[in-house]
């Protein structure tokens, strides 16, 4: 069966990639598009033996249905992708005849209430449950900066300014550094924040900013370490060399030339942190989107 035969049988698309849903006389059906030529029918009816009995007959009868499948939200089949459209059709029909007849047909998965439901967009999830369920999980999910995101920032963006800190004799070739440095910041923050809200598009930028700043400052404080070297004086410990830096600030000529390499680097970070949250946005469009899809009371 083709997927766009879908529509012809009730299934409408939603916001998320090969998701579909369907509505009918108050029986609510999710379809997924799975790899490997599979299709997954999910019943968001709370679980029951009634229903647990039916999946398992059209198991046992029905050769297109490859296997039944329970988690938290229902219960349904795993169909494969070479179905017909008319048995897709008969068994939509059969699951609405028999499971509908169901007092549980009509519950809300989460609060368990039996009152009118509808389909969601919550995040990058699919769901179908009552209104307050969705307002209560809009209020929980409203994100904000997350903790362990800053923290994954603050990690990458530290590995760059390592980098940069010890790369002080390389000339201009370490403000690329600037977009490894972000980049770093970035994949920190969605490894262990996962989502790239408002807050996070300013506090990402604040962490490389400060950061780069900080390993600007270790890079001068090596450069004295090497001077002192070079010259055959007594050693200067590191520490020693950040007390000597300020000193070094009145020297108009090394002030233009670090803040070149500021300059220069804050400029490849910002487009680079430009191009990523545009990125993030075009690929992850879904998240902080809280919706009703069917756009109706069921």
């Amino acid at each position: 069966m083709k997927i766009k035969e879908l529509t012809t049988i009730g299934f409408k698309p939603t916001p998320k990639k090969d998701y579909y849903y369907y509505i009918q006389d108050h029986f609510y059906l999710l379809l997924q598009v799975l790899p490997h030529h599979k299709i997954a029918l999910l019943l968001t009816t709370e679980d029951s033996k009634h229903q647990r009995d039916i999946l398992e007959q059209l198991f046992i009868k029905r050769d297109d249905v490859e296997r039944i499948y329970s988690n938290e939200k229902g219960a349904g089949l795993v169909l494969s992708k070479r179905i017909k459209k008319e048995e897709l059709e008969n068994i939509i029909l059969t699951l609405k005849k028999e499971i509908n007849q169901s007092p549980q047909c009509h519950r809300c998965h989460r609060c368990h209430r039996s009152i009118p439901l509808n389909v969601y967009l919550l995040d990058d999830e699919i769901d179908i449950l009552c209104s307050d369920c969705f307002e209560k999980h809009e209020r929980i999910t409203k994100h904000t900066a997350s903790p362990l995101g800053i923290l994954g920032a603050f990690i990458g963006a530290v590995i760059g300014g390592i980098i940069w800190a010890f790369g002080y004799n390389l000339g201009y070739i370490i403000c690329l550094d600037a977009i490894l440095l972000s980049l770093l910041s970035f994949i920190g923050y969605k490894k262990l924040g996962h989502y790239i809200d408002q807050k996070a598009k300013i506090i990402i930028p604040l962490i490389d900013i400060l950061v780069l700043l900080f390993a600007q400052y270790a890079s001068c404080a090596f450069s004295v370490q090497a001077a002192f070297k070079r010259i055959g004086t007594s050693s200067v410990s590191f520490i020693q060399a950040l007390v000597v830096v300020p000193g070094m600030m009145f020297d108009s000529s090394l002030i233009g030339l670090l803040l070149v390499y500021l300059l220069y680097g804050l400029i490849l970070m910002i487009i680079t942190l430009v191009i990523l949250f545009i990125y993030d946005k075009h690929k992850n469009s879904y998240y902080f989107t809280y919706k009703c899809i069917n756009g109706e009371n069921s």
